[in-house]
């Protein structure tokens, strides 16, 4: 027994270390959807992201068919490519990069705080991801930055002037977002 206990010590020093994405989670009955490069999400069945498809900008549209809601989709390829190599692409890296890109969209031109949005890190898919919401709802957008450090690609949600309700939604949308082809 006393030499059990070690090894049990170990294991759960090593498990705690080991960063795990945490799983994506798709509501029942949610249809998945193909954007613009790859990247994919899962809306309820009651949106389409067949209208107002722009495919000379890599821009899309997700739009409710029962309460209006509309998120543009914008993806973006090989931007980051060149300022990328294999150190930036660690996950310590990614959150020092997207901690920098918050710091530096928390103040206006004139160097005085933002104080209209939120901003949090998270991790969807396994990769880093800037979720911004208003401060006060349904007075400005919400939006959703995320990147595939390895490919270039990177994809950007954006609701303007959204419910309570809706924001909720938009935000549990996000979270579904992922990149079928690397």
């Amino acid at each position: 027994m006393r030499k059990l206990i070690p090894l049990l010590i170990i294991s759960v020093i090593v498990s705690c270390t080991q960063a795990r994405p945490k799983p994506q989670v798709i509501p029942p009955g949610w249809i998945k959807h193909g954007l613009p490069d790859g990247w994919t999400v899962y809306t309820p069945p009651h949106f389409t992201d067949s209208v107002l498809r722009d495919a000379d900008s890599g821009s899309a549209y997700l739009l409710s068919t029962t309460d209006n809601m509309r998120l543009k989709v914008t993806a973006y390829t090989g931007l980051l490519r060149n300022r990328e190599d294999s150190k930036r692409c660690r996950l310590s890296s990614q959150v020092a990069i997207a901690e920098n890109d918050i710091e530096n969209d928390e103040t206006d031109y004139y160097g005085k705080a933002n104080k209209i949005f939120r901003q949090r890190i998270d991790t969807i898919g396994g990769r880093i991801a800037i979720i911004k919401t208003p401060v006060v709802t349904g007075r400005n957008w919400v939006g959703l930055s995320i990147s595939d450090c390895s490919s270039g690609r990177r994809l950007s949600i954006a609701g303007d002037s959204l419910s309570a309700a809706q924001e909720a939604r938009a935000i549990q949308i996000f979270e579904t977002v992922n990149l079928s082809v690397h």
